[in-house]
């Protein structure tokens, strides 16, 4: 399950790729997330030949199978033989041949980087041109990931959420590196300037892949052959940053455990980081692995009104625009509706004083001295209750 919208922004520069099923009787998946960058069109661009390049690949090993040697096909028609991806005519070195996958996830990525480059070639005004790619690939319960730039996949448990691939910007190699921490990574500019990108003027990427082909285990989770054994029950989630602006791993977590399906938690998700203020394009793309259990929602407010879960400038139902201001138009609501409820306070308590004044006025037989207008007084009220 995916979903993305533009958020705040006028263009959608996100785009995601999701599929789940049977291929030769073995069950599988994909999904992958990119994040375009390089202007109105080139960060757009970018990013739908990049999933493209994934769609396609994938299509072809859904028809044609790993083969009996056990290699899969990359879309150019250079085969992944025993686990050695080709990359102009060279394997790569920690691909063994227990790890057929892992060669094939290196091999797509590269195709998606030729996809962009060759849309480059010779438009000087597309040099910034890039995105970033993020993908999960899963057979028979067993998952690889392979990542480049700041989009995220997660893993989520009944009862943890990891953060499977690691973000390459500067910032978050400072912290790894020691340089700095989380706290004061926080509060540094330029949040976005990323290390490593399909594009973006730089060489072409290595992607990371995940778990380190030598590992035996990963948090606790054993790896076989180069895989990572799933956990039963488990989620995936890859996403763009859009999310991670606006939501915690906390957040994120809770939405994914208490959503009654994985299309709302998707919806969900989207609609939440939206209304915690992220300002960038918002993606996910979701898949279940076991029979997940899902825990009853813990409050009533998880979702967004309607304008505010499509994309900016989409029409609404009733035919308006969402312009990105419906957070504004709530909290102007939420003002007024505050405003009313003190009018109203205010309202009873002159009429409890009129009511205690006038039994004062006749118990004691008093003369009244000061005159009341009632008028000018209801005057006030709808003055303040209007704002």
């Amino acid at each position: 399950m995916s979903k993305s919208i533009s958020g705040r922004r006028s263009q959608n520069e996100d785009a995601a790729f999701c599929w789940s099923g049977e291929a030769n009787g073995d069950s599988c998946a994909l999904i992958a997330v990119a994040d375009g960058m390089g202007g109105h069109s080139g960060g757009q661009e970018a990013s739908r030949l990049a999933v493209e390049a994934i769609e396609s690949a994938w299509s072809q090993l859904l028809e044609e199978g790993p083969t009996t040697e056990g290699s899969f096909t990359v879309e150019d028609g250079s085969a992944v033989e025993g686990g050695s991806a080709v990359e102009d005519g060279s394997a790569a070195e920690e691909d063994s041949a227990a790890e057929p996958g892992r060669a094939w996830l290196r091999g797509v990525v590269g195709e998606a980087s030729r996809a962009v480059s060759s849309y480059q070639d010779g438009q000087e005004e597309l040099s910034e041109m890039g995105t970033t790619l993020t993908v999960a690939l899963v057979w028979e319960g067993r998952a690889l990931f392979a990542n480049v730039g700041d989009s995220r996949t997660y893993l989520a448990t009944e009862n943890e959420l990891l953060q499977v691939t690691e973000d390459h910007s500067a910032i978050a190699e400072a912290v790894r590196g020691g340089k700095i921490t989380e706290e004061e990574a926080q509060e540094l500019p330029y949040q976005d300037a990323l290390t490593r990108s399909i594009g973006g003027g730089g060489d072409r990427p290595d992607p990371d892949l995940f778990p380190p082909p030598t590992a035996k285990n990963w948090n606790g989770y054993p790896v076989e052959d180069g895989w990572l054994a799933l956990p039963d029950p488990c989620f995936l989630l890859s996403c763009s940053d859009g999310l991670t602006k606006g939501l915690t791993d906390i957040e994120i977590y809770e939405c994914l455990r208490h959503a009654p399906s994985l299309e709302e938690a998707a919806r969900q998700l989207v609609a939440a980081a939206y209304r915690k203020g992220s300002a960038d394009n918002i993606t996910v793309a979701a898949l279940e692995h076991g029979d997940v259990q899902r825990l009853k929602p813990y409050r009533s407010k998880d979702s967004l009104p309607e304008e505010a879960t499509r994309p900016a400038g989409a029409p609404s139902t009733n035919g308006s625009h969402n312009s990105g201001e419906s957070g504004e138009a709530i909290a102007e609501d939420n003002r007024k509706s505050s405003r009313a409820l003190w009018a109203f306070i205010l309202v009873l308590a002159a009429l409890l004083l009129l009511l205690v004044g006038a039994y004062v006025w006749r118990a004691y037989d008093l003369p009244l001295q000061v005159p009341v207008d009632l008028g000018s007084l209801g005057g006030l009220l709808v003055v303040f209750c209007t704002g």
